[in-house]
Protein backbone atom coordinates (compact mmCIF):
# COMPACT_ATOMS: atom_id res chain seq x y z
CA UNK A 1 0.00 0.00 0.00
CA UNK A 2 1.07 3.67 -0.49
CA UNK A 3 1.35 5.78 1.59
CA UNK A 4 0.92 -4.69 13.50
CA UNK A 5 10.45 -32.16 43.68
CA UNK A 6 11.08 -33.45 47.14
CA UNK A 7 11.65 -36.47 48.14
CA UNK A 8 9.97 -37.79 51.42
CA UNK A 9 11.73 -38.12 54.42
CA UNK A 10 12.13 -41.54 55.20
CA UNK A 11 10.50 -42.04 58.70
CA UNK A 12 12.40 -43.00 61.68
CA UNK A 13 10.83 -45.97 63.62
CA UNK A 14 11.61 -47.18 67.20
CA UNK A 15 13.52 -49.89 67.49
CA UNK A 16 11.46 -53.39 68.04
CA UNK A 17 11.47 -54.24 71.50
CA UNK A 18 13.00 -57.10 72.84
CA UNK A 19 10.77 -59.74 74.23
CA UNK A 20 11.54 -60.76 77.40
CA UNK A 21 10.77 -59.88 81.34
CA UNK A 22 12.22 -56.73 80.42
CA UNK A 23 9.80 -55.65 78.19
CA UNK A 24 6.59 -56.82 80.60
CA UNK A 25 7.87 -54.11 83.53
CA UNK A 26 5.62 -51.14 83.60
CA UNK A 27 6.69 -48.01 82.29
CA UNK A 28 8.18 -45.20 83.98
CA UNK A 29 5.59 -42.21 84.92
CA UNK A 30 8.25 -39.38 83.23
CA UNK A 31 7.65 -41.89 79.89
CA UNK A 32 4.04 -41.15 80.05
CA UNK A 33 4.40 -37.40 80.56
CA UNK A 34 6.80 -37.55 77.81
CA UNK A 35 4.31 -38.97 75.53
CA UNK A 36 1.48 -36.68 76.38
CA UNK A 37 3.51 -33.84 75.81
CA UNK A 38 4.51 -35.06 72.62
CA UNK A 39 1.03 -35.85 71.52
CA UNK A 40 -0.34 -32.52 73.16
CA UNK A 41 2.59 -30.58 70.80
CA UNK A 42 1.54 -32.17 67.58
CA UNK A 43 -2.29 -31.62 67.87
CA UNK A 44 -1.04 -27.89 68.22
CA UNK A 45 1.15 -27.98 65.55
CA UNK A 46 -1.47 -29.61 63.28
CA UNK A 47 -4.37 -27.08 64.96
CA UNK A 48 -1.79 -24.01 64.17
CA UNK A 49 -1.02 -25.29 60.40
CA UNK A 50 -4.54 -25.70 59.93
CA UNK A 51 -5.52 -22.15 61.13
CA UNK A 52 -2.83 -20.68 58.96
CA UNK A 53 -4.03 -22.90 55.53
CA UNK A 54 -7.60 -21.60 56.58
CA UNK A 55 -6.51 -17.85 57.36
CA UNK A 56 -4.56 -18.57 54.21
CA UNK A 57 -6.94 -19.08 51.58
CA UNK A 58 -9.39 -17.17 53.48
CA UNK A 59 -7.54 -14.30 52.56
CA UNK A 60 -6.78 -15.43 49.01
CA UNK A 61 -10.80 -15.54 48.42
CA UNK A 62 -10.64 -12.29 49.78
CA UNK A 63 -8.14 -10.89 47.54
CA UNK A 64 -9.35 -12.93 44.78
CA UNK A 65 -13.11 -11.18 45.66
CA UNK A 66 -11.32 -7.86 45.86
CA UNK A 67 -9.86 -8.00 42.65
CA UNK A 68 -12.77 -9.05 40.93
CA UNK A 69 -14.89 -6.21 42.29
CA UNK A 70 -11.79 -4.15 40.82
CA UNK A 71 -11.97 -5.63 37.56
CA UNK A 72 -15.73 -4.94 37.24
CA UNK A 73 -15.58 -1.59 38.14
CA UNK A 74 -12.65 -1.25 36.00
CA UNK A 75 -14.34 -2.69 33.31
CA UNK A 76 -17.34 -0.72 33.58
CA UNK A 77 -15.24 2.52 33.32
CA UNK A 78 -13.74 1.31 29.99
CA UNK A 79 -17.40 0.66 29.14
CA UNK A 80 -18.84 4.43 30.18
CA UNK A 81 -15.78 5.96 28.38
CA UNK A 82 -16.72 4.19 24.75
CA UNK A 83 -19.84 6.40 25.18
CA UNK A 84 -17.95 9.45 26.75
CA UNK A 85 -15.39 9.08 23.38
CA UNK A 86 -18.10 8.38 20.87
CA UNK A 87 -20.01 11.66 22.29
CA UNK A 88 -16.60 13.64 21.45
CA UNK A 89 -16.26 12.40 18.26
CA UNK A 90 -19.99 13.23 17.25
CA UNK A 91 -19.34 16.89 18.80
CA UNK A 92 -16.12 17.40 16.50
CA UNK A 93 -17.94 16.18 13.56
CA UNK A 94 -20.64 18.33 13.97
CA UNK A 95 -18.88 21.23 14.81
CA UNK A 96 -16.67 20.87 11.30
CA UNK A 97 -19.93 20.25 9.29
CA UNK A 98 -21.21 23.65 10.73
CA UNK A 99 -18.07 25.33 9.81
CA UNK A 100 -18.09 24.10 6.94
CA UNK A 101 -22.00 24.69 5.99
CA UNK A 102 -20.83 28.33 7.35
CA UNK A 103 -17.64 28.56 5.45
CA UNK A 104 -19.18 27.37 2.32
CA UNK A 105 -22.04 29.25 2.36
CA UNK A 106 -20.26 32.49 3.07
CA UNK A 107 -18.38 31.75 -0.60
CA UNK A 108 -21.65 31.18 -2.89
CA UNK A 109 -24.70 32.25 -0.83
CA UNK A 110 -23.34 35.78 0.37
CA UNK A 111 -24.35 38.00 -3.02
CA UNK A 112 -27.37 39.84 -3.83
CA UNK A 113 -28.73 37.18 -5.74
CA UNK A 114 -28.50 33.16 -4.82
CA UNK A 115 -28.49 30.95 -8.14
CA UNK A 116 -30.83 27.75 -6.96
CA UNK A 117 -27.86 25.91 -8.93
CA UNK A 118 -24.98 26.97 -6.46
CA UNK A 119 -27.22 26.38 -3.51
CA UNK A 120 -28.08 22.92 -4.72
CA UNK A 121 -24.34 21.96 -5.32
CA UNK A 122 -23.22 23.14 -2.06
CA UNK A 123 -25.97 21.20 -0.48
CA UNK A 124 -25.42 18.02 -2.17
CA UNK A 125 -21.58 18.11 -1.77
CA UNK A 126 -22.46 18.90 1.92
CA UNK A 127 -23.87 15.74 2.12
CA UNK A 128 -27.44 16.90 2.97
CA UNK A 129 -30.69 15.68 1.96
CA UNK A 130 -32.45 18.45 2.16
CA UNK A 131 -31.96 22.55 2.69
CA UNK A 132 -33.16 25.97 3.55
CA UNK A 133 -32.42 29.28 3.04
CA UNK A 134 -33.61 32.53 5.08
CA UNK A 135 -33.12 35.75 5.36
CA UNK A 136 -32.25 37.57 8.87
CA UNK A 137 -36.04 37.94 9.30
CA UNK A 138 -36.29 34.17 8.77
CA UNK A 139 -37.98 34.69 5.38
CA UNK A 140 -37.24 31.32 3.30
CA UNK A 141 -35.27 32.58 0.19
CA UNK A 142 -33.82 29.48 -1.30
CA UNK A 143 -35.74 25.56 -0.56
CA UNK A 144 -33.92 22.19 -1.45
CA UNK A 145 -35.97 19.99 -3.10
CA UNK A 146 -37.36 22.59 -4.94
CA UNK A 147 -40.77 24.23 -3.25
CA UNK A 148 -41.92 27.71 -4.66
CA UNK A 149 -44.82 27.68 -1.82
CA UNK A 150 -42.09 27.98 0.61
CA UNK A 151 -40.54 31.46 -0.67
CA UNK A 152 -40.85 34.12 1.59
CA UNK A 153 -42.52 31.77 4.21
CA UNK A 154 -41.56 32.94 7.11
CA UNK A 155 -40.53 29.93 9.45
CA UNK A 156 -38.22 32.21 12.24
CA UNK A 157 -41.67 32.78 13.90
CA UNK A 158 -42.35 28.81 13.72
CA UNK A 159 -39.20 26.99 14.84
CA UNK A 160 -37.39 28.22 18.09
CA UNK A 161 -33.35 26.85 16.47
CA UNK A 162 -34.06 28.99 13.78
CA UNK A 163 -35.04 32.13 15.86
CA UNK A 164 -31.40 31.34 17.70
CA UNK A 165 -29.72 30.85 15.04
CA UNK A 166 -31.19 34.41 13.43
CA UNK A 167 -29.61 35.91 16.88
CA UNK A 168 -26.49 34.74 15.36
CA UNK A 169 -25.89 31.28 16.99
CA UNK A 170 -24.35 27.89 15.66
CA UNK A 171 -27.75 25.64 16.09
CA UNK A 172 -28.07 21.71 16.35
CA UNK A 173 -31.51 21.00 16.47
CA UNK A 174 -33.26 17.74 17.87
CA UNK A 175 -35.58 15.67 15.87
CA UNK A 176 -38.32 17.84 13.75
CA UNK A 177 -41.15 16.49 11.89
CA UNK A 178 -41.80 17.53 8.48
CA UNK A 179 -44.63 16.96 6.37
CA UNK A 180 -42.36 15.83 2.84
CA UNK A 181 -41.90 12.59 2.21
CA UNK A 182 -38.64 12.02 4.06
CA UNK A 183 -40.12 12.33 7.43
CA UNK A 184 -38.86 13.43 10.61
CA UNK A 185 -35.20 15.12 10.15
CA UNK A 186 -32.52 16.92 11.93
CA UNK A 187 -30.98 20.19 11.60
CA UNK A 188 -27.31 22.28 11.28
CA UNK A 189 -27.96 25.69 11.23
CA UNK A 190 -25.60 27.92 10.34
CA UNK A 191 -25.86 31.66 10.11
CA UNK A 192 -23.58 33.82 7.91
CA UNK A 193 -22.89 37.22 6.79
CA UNK A 194 -23.97 38.66 3.17
CA UNK A 195 -24.34 41.65 1.25
CA UNK A 196 -27.60 42.05 2.80
CA UNK A 197 -26.86 41.12 6.06
CA UNK A 198 -27.17 37.96 8.48
CA UNK A 199 -28.85 35.09 6.36
CA UNK A 200 -28.96 31.21 7.21
CA UNK A 201 -28.19 28.36 6.10
CA UNK A 202 -30.04 24.48 7.35
CA UNK A 203 -28.54 21.69 6.31
CA UNK A 204 -31.13 19.09 6.86
CA UNK A 205 -30.35 15.09 7.52
CA UNK A 206 -33.30 12.75 7.04
CA UNK A 207 -33.44 10.24 9.96
CA UNK A 208 -34.30 7.55 6.95
CA UNK A 209 -31.16 7.97 5.43
CA UNK A 210 -27.83 6.38 5.89
CA UNK A 211 -25.28 8.72 7.03
CA UNK A 212 -21.59 8.69 8.29
CA UNK A 213 -22.96 9.34 12.03
CA UNK A 214 -25.43 5.67 11.72
CA UNK A 215 -22.22 4.45 9.98
CA UNK A 216 -19.89 5.46 13.37
CA UNK A 217 -22.44 3.87 15.80
CA UNK A 218 -21.54 0.00 14.38
CA UNK A 219 -18.20 0.75 15.59
CA UNK A 220 -18.18 2.14 19.55
CA UNK A 221 -18.28 -0.79 20.72
CA UNK A 222 -17.08 -5.11 20.15
CA UNK A 223 -19.30 -5.75 23.13
CA UNK A 224 -21.74 -8.61 22.06
CA UNK A 225 -25.57 -7.68 22.18
CA UNK A 226 -24.00 -3.94 22.42
CA UNK A 227 -26.78 -1.42 21.35
CA UNK A 228 -26.15 2.35 20.05
CA UNK A 229 -28.60 5.13 20.37
CA UNK A 230 -28.06 8.60 19.57
CA UNK A 231 -30.87 10.90 20.70
CA UNK A 232 -32.36 13.91 21.29
CA UNK A 233 -34.01 15.29 24.05
CA UNK A 234 -36.79 14.13 24.12
CA UNK A 235 -35.49 10.17 23.73
CA UNK A 236 -36.89 10.84 19.95
CA UNK A 237 -33.98 8.45 17.70
CA UNK A 238 -32.13 10.05 15.68
CA UNK A 239 -29.72 7.33 14.69
CA UNK A 240 -28.44 4.06 16.20
CA UNK A 241 -27.22 0.37 14.96
CA UNK A 242 -30.35 -1.47 14.94
CA UNK A 243 -30.37 -3.45 12.10
CA UNK A 244 -34.15 -1.90 11.57
CA UNK A 245 -35.47 0.62 9.45
CA UNK A 246 -34.84 3.91 11.84
CA UNK A 247 -37.70 5.67 13.12
CA UNK A 248 -37.86 8.87 15.89
CA UNK A 249 -39.70 5.85 18.21
CA UNK A 250 -37.45 2.81 17.57
CA UNK A 251 -35.64 3.02 20.79
CA UNK A 252 -38.97 3.27 22.75
CA UNK A 253 -40.34 0.44 20.23
CA UNK A 254 -36.90 -2.17 21.11
CA UNK A 255 -36.11 -1.54 24.07
CA UNK A 256 -38.92 0.41 26.18
CA UNK A 257 -36.88 -0.27 29.54
CA UNK A 258 -33.92 1.28 28.59
CA UNK A 259 -36.10 4.72 26.86
CA UNK A 260 -37.62 4.58 30.12
CA UNK A 261 -34.34 4.75 32.32
CA UNK A 262 -32.94 7.50 30.59
CA UNK A 263 -34.04 9.53 33.15
CA UNK A 264 -30.87 8.82 34.60
CA UNK A 265 -27.09 9.97 33.80
CA UNK A 266 -26.42 6.08 33.37
CA UNK A 267 -27.06 2.91 35.85
CA UNK A 268 -28.16 -0.78 35.24
CA UNK A 269 -31.50 -2.13 34.07
CA UNK A 270 -33.68 -4.69 33.14
CA UNK A 271 -32.91 -5.56 29.83
CA UNK A 272 -35.01 -8.38 27.38
CA UNK A 273 -31.79 -11.15 28.17
CA UNK A 274 -31.60 -9.86 31.90
CA UNK A 275 -29.67 -7.54 33.69
CA UNK A 276 -28.24 -4.77 31.78
CA UNK A 277 -26.14 -1.67 31.88
CA UNK A 278 -25.83 1.53 29.76
CA UNK A 279 -23.81 5.03 29.78
CA UNK A 280 -24.99 8.27 28.58
CA UNK A 281 -22.82 10.92 27.08
CA UNK A 282 -24.06 14.51 26.70
CA UNK A 283 -22.98 15.71 22.79
CA UNK A 284 -21.51 19.30 23.41
CA UNK A 285 -23.19 22.16 21.44
CA UNK A 286 -26.30 20.05 20.69
CA UNK A 287 -29.43 18.59 22.19
CA UNK A 288 -28.27 15.23 21.15
CA UNK A 289 -27.33 12.14 23.78
CA UNK A 290 -25.05 8.98 23.18
CA UNK A 291 -26.39 5.86 24.53
CA UNK A 292 -24.71 2.32 24.70
CA UNK A 293 -26.08 -0.09 26.33
CA UNK A 294 -25.08 -4.25 26.66
CA UNK A 295 -26.00 -7.12 28.81
CA UNK A 296 -23.98 -7.53 32.08
CA UNK A 297 -23.46 -10.98 31.00
CA UNK A 298 -21.46 -9.50 27.74
CA UNK A 299 -19.88 -6.83 29.31
CA UNK A 300 -18.44 -8.93 32.15
CA UNK A 301 -17.85 -11.64 30.33
CA UNK A 302 -14.07 -11.88 31.08
CA UNK A 303 -14.50 -12.02 34.60
CA UNK A 304 -17.72 -13.99 34.90
CA UNK A 305 -17.73 -17.28 37.12
CA UNK A 306 -15.16 -16.31 38.82
CA UNK A 307 -17.51 -17.49 42.67
CA UNK A 308 -17.17 -20.88 40.85
CA UNK A 309 -13.70 -21.49 41.61
CA UNK A 310 -13.54 -20.33 45.06
CA UNK A 311 -14.77 -23.56 46.91
CA UNK A 312 -12.40 -25.75 45.35
CA UNK A 313 -9.43 -23.58 47.06
CA UNK A 314 -10.62 -24.81 50.18
CA UNK A 315 -8.89 -28.67 49.54
CA UNK A 316 -5.51 -26.75 47.98
CA UNK A 317 -2.44 -26.84 49.81
CA UNK A 318 -0.99 -23.46 50.49
CA UNK A 319 1.53 -23.82 47.13
CA UNK A 320 -1.48 -25.04 45.46
CA UNK A 321 -3.93 -21.92 46.41
CA UNK A 322 -0.56 -19.66 45.78
CA UNK A 323 -0.18 -20.65 42.04
CA UNK A 324 -3.90 -20.82 41.93
CA UNK A 325 -4.05 -16.90 42.82
CA UNK A 326 -1.17 -15.83 40.73
CA UNK A 327 -3.00 -17.89 37.71
CA UNK A 328 -6.11 -15.58 38.41
CA UNK A 329 -4.68 -12.57 38.93
CA UNK A 330 -2.97 -12.96 35.46
CA UNK A 331 -6.44 -14.43 33.59
CA UNK A 332 -7.69 -11.05 34.83
CA UNK A 333 -4.92 -8.89 34.02
CA UNK A 334 -5.65 -10.21 30.45
CA UNK A 335 -9.60 -9.74 30.78
CA UNK A 336 -8.49 -6.26 32.23
CA UNK A 337 -6.39 -5.39 29.12
CA UNK A 338 -8.95 -6.87 26.58
CA UNK A 339 -11.16 -3.97 27.77
CA UNK A 340 -8.53 -0.94 27.00
CA UNK A 341 -9.59 0.54 23.78
CA UNK A 342 -7.91 2.88 21.96
CA UNK A 343 -9.32 6.31 22.56
CA UNK A 344 -7.82 7.81 19.43
CA UNK A 345 -11.63 7.53 17.44
CA UNK A 346 -11.91 11.03 16.66
CA UNK A 347 -11.28 12.79 13.06
CA UNK A 348 -12.05 9.62 11.54
CA UNK A 349 -13.54 11.06 8.57
CA UNK A 350 -12.65 12.86 5.03
CA UNK A 351 -13.81 15.96 5.21
CA UNK A 352 -14.38 15.99 1.37
CA UNK A 353 -16.02 13.11 0.94
CA UNK A 354 -17.56 12.19 4.35
CA UNK A 355 -16.18 8.82 4.14
CA UNK A 356 -13.56 7.65 6.34
CA UNK A 357 -9.95 8.98 6.29
CA UNK A 358 -6.51 6.65 5.96
CA UNK A 359 -6.86 6.97 9.64
CA UNK A 360 -10.37 5.97 9.91
CA UNK A 361 -9.61 2.99 7.64
CA UNK A 362 -6.77 1.99 9.85
CA UNK A 363 -8.22 1.99 12.99
CA UNK A 364 -10.93 0.03 11.77
CA UNK A 365 -9.55 -2.47 9.06
CA UNK A 366 -8.05 -4.81 11.77
CA UNK A 367 -11.23 -4.78 13.56
CA UNK A 368 -13.25 -5.80 10.99
CA UNK A 369 -10.71 -8.65 10.87
CA UNK A 370 -10.33 -9.60 14.43
CA UNK A 371 -14.62 -9.99 13.94
CA UNK A 372 -14.47 -11.79 10.71
CA UNK A 373 -11.95 -14.52 12.32
CA UNK A 374 -14.54 -14.70 15.64
CA UNK A 375 -17.30 -15.47 13.31
CA UNK A 376 -15.12 -17.85 10.46
CA UNK A 377 -16.38 -15.53 7.67
CA UNK A 378 -13.85 -14.54 4.85
CA UNK A 379 -13.40 -10.74 4.36
CA UNK A 380 -12.62 -8.58 1.06
CA UNK A 381 -9.85 -5.47 0.57
CA UNK A 382 -10.59 -3.45 -2.32
CA UNK A 383 -8.01 -0.94 -3.30
CA UNK A 384 -9.76 2.00 -6.10
CA UNK A 385 -7.58 4.56 -8.07
CA UNK A 386 -9.80 7.45 -10.04
CA UNK A 387 -8.20 7.23 -13.47
CA UNK A 388 -7.39 9.87 -15.45
CA UNK A 389 -7.83 12.66 -12.68
CA UNK A 390 -4.93 14.92 -13.94
CA UNK A 391 -6.99 15.03 -17.28
CA UNK A 392 -9.97 16.39 -16.02
CA UNK A 393 -7.86 18.87 -13.86
CA UNK A 394 -5.59 20.29 -16.50
CA UNK A 395 -9.00 20.25 -18.63
CA UNK A 396 -12.23 21.28 -16.38
CA UNK A 397 -10.20 22.82 -13.66
CA UNK A 398 -9.55 21.18 -10.19
CA UNK A 399 -13.19 21.80 -8.79
CA UNK A 400 -14.26 19.28 -11.58
CA UNK A 401 -11.78 17.27 -10.36
CA UNK A 402 -13.15 17.65 -7.09
CA UNK A 403 -16.32 16.59 -7.72
CA UNK A 404 -14.87 13.07 -9.71
CA UNK A 405 -13.70 12.57 -6.18
CA UNK A 406 -16.46 13.06 -4.59
CA UNK A 407 -18.82 10.98 -7.04
CA UNK A 408 -16.70 7.99 -6.73
CA UNK A 409 -17.05 8.07 -3.07
CA UNK A 410 -21.09 8.63 -3.63
CA UNK A 411 -20.91 5.72 -5.79
CA UNK A 412 -19.28 3.85 -3.18
CA UNK A 413 -21.23 4.59 -0.62
CA UNK A 414 -24.47 3.59 -2.37
CA UNK A 415 -22.77 0.24 -3.70
CA UNK A 416 -21.20 -1.25 -0.71
CA UNK A 417 -22.90 -1.61 2.41
CA UNK A 418 -23.14 0.38 5.76
CA UNK A 419 -20.87 -2.68 7.25
CA UNK A 420 -18.23 -2.17 5.13
CA UNK A 421 -15.43 0.29 5.83
CA UNK A 422 -15.60 2.89 2.92
CA UNK A 423 -11.95 5.21 3.24
CA UNK A 424 -10.59 7.37 1.27
CA UNK A 425 -6.66 7.22 1.45
CA UNK A 426 -5.43 10.29 -0.13
CA UNK A 427 -5.64 11.93 -3.59
CA UNK A 428 -7.68 9.91 -6.18
CA UNK A 429 -7.11 6.51 -4.13
CA UNK A 430 -9.90 4.48 -2.25
CA UNK A 431 -10.25 1.44 -0.17
CA UNK A 432 -13.01 -0.77 0.45
CA UNK A 433 -12.86 -3.79 3.12
CA UNK A 434 -16.02 -5.78 4.58
CA UNK A 435 -16.74 -9.33 5.61
CA UNK A 436 -18.14 -11.76 2.65
CA UNK A 437 -21.52 -12.29 3.24
CA UNK A 438 -22.02 -15.70 2.02
CA UNK A 439 -20.11 -17.35 -1.48
CA UNK A 440 -18.78 -16.83 -3.84
CA UNK A 441 -15.72 -16.16 -1.82
CA UNK A 442 -13.89 -14.20 -4.23
CA UNK A 443 -15.26 -10.93 -4.01
CA UNK A 444 -16.24 -10.97 -7.75
CA UNK A 445 -20.11 -9.86 -6.60
CA UNK A 446 -18.53 -6.44 -4.94
CA UNK A 447 -17.04 -5.56 -7.92
CA UNK A 448 -19.17 -6.37 -10.37
CA UNK A 449 -21.37 -3.93 -8.28
CA UNK A 450 -18.95 -1.62 -8.31
CA UNK A 451 -18.87 -1.91 -12.51
CA UNK A 452 -22.41 -1.94 -13.00
CA UNK A 453 -22.78 1.56 -10.79
CA UNK A 454 -19.81 3.00 -12.84
CA UNK A 455 -21.89 2.27 -16.18
CA UNK A 456 -25.06 4.07 -14.61
CA UNK A 457 -23.45 6.71 -13.65
CA UNK A 458 -21.56 7.21 -16.77
CA UNK A 459 -24.51 6.60 -18.89
CA UNK A 460 -26.13 10.18 -17.37
CA UNK A 461 -26.79 12.62 -20.00
CA UNK A 462 -24.92 15.82 -20.03
CA UNK A 463 -21.85 14.56 -17.54
CA UNK A 464 -18.93 16.81 -17.22
CA UNK A 465 -16.90 13.82 -16.75
CA UNK A 466 -16.33 10.06 -17.77
CA UNK A 467 -15.71 8.40 -14.23
CA UNK A 468 -13.24 5.79 -14.42
CA UNK A 469 -12.06 3.29 -11.42
CA UNK A 470 -8.84 0.69 -11.23
CA UNK A 471 -9.38 -1.94 -8.65
CA UNK A 472 -7.50 -4.71 -7.15
CA UNK A 473 -9.02 -7.57 -4.48
CA UNK A 474 -7.70 -9.66 -2.09
CA UNK A 475 -9.34 -12.07 0.02
CA UNK A 476 -8.99 -12.70 3.53
CA UNK A 477 -9.88 -16.56 4.67
CA UNK A 478 -9.88 -17.53 8.32
CA UNK A 479 -8.36 -20.83 7.39
CA UNK A 480 -5.70 -19.40 5.84
CA UNK A 481 -5.27 -15.88 8.03
CA UNK A 482 -2.65 -13.18 6.49
CA UNK A 483 -1.71 -9.96 8.01
CA UNK A 484 -3.51 -6.92 6.99
CA UNK A 485 -0.54 -5.82 5.14
CA UNK A 486 -0.11 -8.66 3.18
CA UNK A 487 -3.88 -7.99 1.96
CA UNK A 488 -2.47 -4.49 1.20
CA UNK A 489 0.07 -4.94 -1.02
CA UNK A 490 -1.53 -7.76 -2.86
CA UNK A 491 -4.73 -5.46 -3.91
CA UNK A 492 -2.52 -2.39 -4.35
CA UNK A 493 -0.22 -5.07 -6.75
CA UNK A 494 -3.69 -5.69 -8.75
CA UNK A 495 -4.78 -2.55 -8.81
CA UNK A 496 -2.05 -1.60 -11.02
CA UNK A 497 -2.22 -4.14 -12.82
CA UNK A 498 -5.84 -3.34 -13.82
CA UNK A 499 -4.98 0.25 -14.03
CA UNK A 500 -2.31 -0.73 -16.76
CA UNK A 501 -4.61 -2.84 -19.07
CA UNK A 502 -6.99 -0.36 -19.10
CA UNK A 503 -4.35 2.33 -20.34
CA UNK A 504 -3.08 -0.29 -22.69
CA UNK A 505 -6.65 -0.78 -24.10
CA UNK A 506 -7.15 2.96 -24.61
CA UNK A 507 -4.50 3.47 -26.80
Amino acid sequence: MRSHATLPREEKRSPTPERGAASQLPEAPEKFTTRAKRSLSGNTSRVIASALSIALLAGTGFVIHSDQARSRAEILSRFNLRAEIGAQFLQSYVTELTQREAEAASGKLAGVAVSQRAFVDMTTTLGFQAALLTGRSGHVLRVYPNNRSLIGTDLGAKYEPLRQAMRGAVVVSGVQPTGAAMGPVVGMIAPFPSIQGRRIYVGVLALSKASVVSSYLRTISTVRGVSVWLVDGAGQTIASNSPRPQSVDLLKREDPALFAGLTTPDGDYEGRTGPADFAVADVAGTPWRLVVAAPEAQIFIAVGGLGSVVPWLVFAGLVLAAGAVALLQMKLSKARAKQLDHVGLLSLTDAMTGIYNRRGYEVLASQLLKDAAREGRCAALIFLDVNDLKTINDTLGHAVGDDAIIAAARLLRTTFRDADVIARLGGDEFCVIGVLPGPPMDGSSQLLRLHNAVGLYNAREGAPFHLSLSGGLSIWDPSAPRPLKDLEIEADRRMYADKQSKRLKAM
